[in-house]
């Protein structure tokens, strides 16, 4: 088992989408000004998150997806508490052509910080085949409603939870530069990401920008 890594004042929401074929999800990260939270002030956030999605990224995803699972996770130690909310929000967008499960919206975040590597970025499940311009794009009216979407998602989040102090949408880097990989196999890479030597590094967001061309993410089509 790895090793917790703690993340000061930092908590973690998981969204589980499903449907009849399909099992995914992502996840936020949000820092707070308060105490570390109770386990009922992360039963609340958990409950916001859950009804934030149903009145903004409900309308913008395609309707045999829903959400049926939040969790909140209270990163500042390893005895952090946690809280879950359990139900259905169904997508509203009908459809009749589902994309292959690994078919995302790309949603990139950018902050104030110079960085080489890989983007922070969310992978949503949401569109479906009648958002497609192209084999290679979605729909500019489609990208548009989701740019607008996400903001009001984010911003029902951070007012949803009181008993949380000053709540801020944040991004979490953990890793930095490469380590020699000790499990060395056939097939096992060289090389392997190194864990920050001063801890995670914790980085605000300030903006958004919703990619025209549809993202990917393999791990989606693993069996669940």
């Amino acid at each position: 088992m790895a090793p917790f890594v703690p993340v000061p004042n930092t908590v973690r929401i998981n969204f589980r989408i499903t449907s009849s074929t399909y099992s995914g999800g992502w996840r936020q990260f949000f820092s707070y000004s308060s105490a570390p939270p109770a386990a009922a002030d992360c039963n609340a956030l958990a409950t916001g998150a859950a009804t934030a999605w149903a009145n903004n990224l409900a309308a913008i995803t395609a309707s045999p997806l829903a959400l049926t699972q939040v969790d909140v996770i209270d990163l500042n130690n390893d005895r952090g508490n946690v809280g879950e909310w359990l139900g259905t929000h169904q997508g509203g967008l009908a459809t009749t052509f589902i994309v292959p499960a690994d078919t995302s919206v790309l949603v990139n975040h950018q902050v104030p910080r110079h960085y080489r590597g890989g983007k922070f970025r969310t992978y949503l499940p949401c569109g479906s085949g009648q958002e497609l311009a192209s084999s290679k794009s979605w729909d500019s009216g489609y990208v548009g409603n989701v740019q607008a979407a996400w903001g009001s998602f984010i911003n029902a989040i951070l007012a949803s939870a009181p008993g949380l102090g000053v709540m801020t949408h944040v991004a979490v880097s953990y890793k930095q530069g490469f380590i020699a990989n000790p499990n060395q196999g056939t097939w096992a890479p060289k090389n392997i990401p190194a864990p920050r030597p001063e801890g995670p590094l914790v980085l605000g967001i300030v903006s958004h920008r919703v990619s025209s061309v549809p993202g990917t993410q393999k791990r989606r089509l693993r069996p669940s």
